[in-house]
């Protein structure tokens, strides 16, 4: 199952994603094929390591799969986008939170 691509991306088609929400792993795969890039390059641009962007880039699969049934095809990549910088975003401060507990004198 290939996603449509149309001049200004990927975009996944309602079918895919109401396949991909009814647990049809071809379209689950369609979708990550499309826009596994984008959520990649979303979560390094926090400035994470290697290790951490993965963990943001699966924590944002997990958020769209809870949410497939609402995300309309056209808004999907913006959503993934975001998320993932939020995602980013959220596992930066912990680690620096992190890492100020670890330093500081009792």
């Amino acid at each position: 199952m290939k996603p449509d691509i149309n001049s200004s991306g990927p975009v996944v088609s309602w079918q895919i994603i109401r396949e991909a929400a009814a647990g049809v792993q071809d379209a689950w795969d369609a979708i990550v094929d499309a826009y596994g890039g984008l959520v990649w390059t979303a979560a390094r641009a926090g400035q994470l390591t290697e290790e951490r962007a993965a963990d943001v880039s699966r924590l944002t699969w997990m958020r769209l799969h809870d949410r497939l049934g609402v995300i309309s095809p056209e808004a999907i990549a913006s959503w993934l986008e975001e998320t993932a910088e939020r995602e980013s975003l959220r596992l930066s401060r912990l680690s620096r939170l992190a890492g100020e507990r670890q330093v500081r004198p009792a």
